[in-house]
């Protein structure tokens, strides 16, 4: 647990599950199912745990178009991992080099449909706890649970 969390505390669904991103009114916002969240979930822990500075994950929404969402449809995220630190030294503890934080911590290119997140592995960290208390306190049948992580992007759940 040198990365401050432990395993997700769901088994590893069997499919990706059901997610989109939107943009409503300017707020950005991903849909899951309770699979998809905690497939979202194992892909935060092993960005944190397993993978390198610079590498990401991603949130490709599926063709089914069956989640409650409204707004205009993105058509990938991406949640790339960046360093904590600003200086531009090679580090033993890093495996590349030190990319300084962007004043905000997304991109979004709607002529390309795409929405990138550089977070730090602090951020990774909270969100992945937020969403663990997210998909934990689920109860489904018609109900709706939501949480904002990255700062700006509001996940929720669906039936």
């Amino acid at each position: 647990m040198a990365s401050g969390i432990d395993e997700p505390p769901f088994d590893l669904p069997q499919t990706e599950g059901k997610k989109c991103i939107c943009q409503e009114n300017g707020q950005f916002r991903a849909y899951f199912d309770r699979e998809g969240a905690i497939s979202f979930l194992f892909d935060l822990y092993w960005l944190v745990t397993d993978l390198p500075i610079g590498e990401d994950i991603n949130i490709w929404p599926d063709d089914s178009n069956t989640l409650p969402s409204t707004g205009r449809q993105i058509g990938i995220c991406e949640v790339t991992l960046i360093s904590e630190h600003t200086d531009k030294k090679k580090s033993k503890g890093f495996r590349k080099q030190s990319v300084p934080k962007p004043e905000k911590n997304f991109l979004f290119r709607s002529e390309d449909g795409r929405l990138d997140y550089f977070v730090t592995a602090k951020e990774v960290r909270e969100a992945y706890l937020t969403l663990t208390r997210l998909i934990t306190n689920f109860r489904a049948a018609n109900s709706r649970s939501e949480a904002t992580i990255f700062g700006n992007l509001v996940v929720r759940l669906v039936p």
